[in-house]
């Protein structure tokens, strides 16, 4: 059986290539009732200075635990539903020349028994098995697109924050950057994608600076029934004492989450230095003190 963990991007490289196949959109994320039926296109590229044949397959996709919002691609059965729902009898083995774009369709016929919530697939177009490919070598490779289906239905959205801290669970920093890490649950049958914001606070209750949670534009869902871990960095300005980090996500269905923080800043030298004044002040306390009572005595 194939397996595979893939993080798919714009580009996949043939093995031994200094260019690329390309496909457009990475991701497509659709929406439809049971019994109906959608169409989409994309954009096969051919970047390589030879022709290239692809075939298209489609995998089952299903979350993966490496928490990186990815998916673990498998041959589809007959338990599988998205990739079953995508009709590839309509599509031919096509040969791309050198430089060459192509749109390929994408037909979805979703069943009237389709449940409720998102199903994952993924459609490829790869190279035939055991075909020679420029420079006689006989590789596998392929480039596809992430297909995200939310079918209408009563679905369970149900999502929450698992952990949130300073990167490695650090409770003092010298200096900035500090790096905020959000680990999100989802564990119902639908993915959404967490929008909000991480507002630091200083010791007075005041706030210093409001991160977005998503700090990327390269996505976010948490895919059914899997975790998700995400950064969010404060890198600039000037940080000084006890902080406080508070933050506020919605979790799509499942509604507004919200947890907290506390660490400190603490830059050596500046330490050093509220250590030496301290001790100053100490001395200086301690002898006004000792010349206080060696008056009073003299009286």
């Amino acid at each position: 059986m194939f397996f595979a963990t893939l993080a798919l991007s714009p580009a996949l490289f043939l093995a031994g290539y200094a260019h690329a196949l390309k496909v457009s959109p990475t991701l497509l994320d659709l929406k439809s009732k049971p019994g109906g039926a959608l169409q989409s296109t994309i954009v096969v590229t051919n970047e390589l200075d030879e022709s290239v044949t692809l075939e298209p397959v489609v995998y089952e996709a299903i979350p993966n635990s490496n928490e990186n919002g990815n998916a673990d691609y498998v041959e589809k059965t007959s338990n599988s539903t998205l990739a079953n729902w995508i009709d590839t009898t309509k599509l031919d083995v096509i040969t791309l020349a050198p430089k060459e774009s192509k749109e390929m369709p994408v037909f979805i016929v979703i069943p009237q028994d389709a449940g409720p919530g998102t199903h994952l697939a993924l459609m490829t177009w790869k190279t035939p098995k055991g075909e020679d490919q420029p420079g006689g070598a006989s590789i596998l490779n392929a480039v596809g697109v992430n297909i995200a289906l939310d079918v209408a239905g009563q679905a369970v959205e149900k999502g929450d924050i698992v952990s949130f801290s300073t990167e490695g669970d650090v409770k003092k920093y010298d200096k900035l950057p500090v790096t905020f890490v959000t680990k999100l649950n989802n564990s119902g049958n639908r993915h959404f994608l967490p929008k909000g914001t991480i507002t630091v606070k200083d010791m007075f209750g005041k706030e210093v600076v409001s991160l977005p949670f998503l700090q990327t534009n390269s996505g976010g869902n948490v895919l059914p029934k899997a975790n998700r871990t995400y950064k969010a960095t404060w890198d600039s300005g000037f940080a000084f004492g006890k902080y406080t980090a508070v933050l506020d996500v919605m979790l799509g269905g499942a509604g507004k989450k919200t947890a907290t923080y506390e660490f400190w800043v603490m830059p050596a030298g500046l330490a050093i230095l509220w250590v030496i004044i301290l001790i100053v002040v100490l001395l200086i306390l301690g002898l006004l003190i000792k010349n206080m009572m060696l008056a009073m005595k003299k009286k």
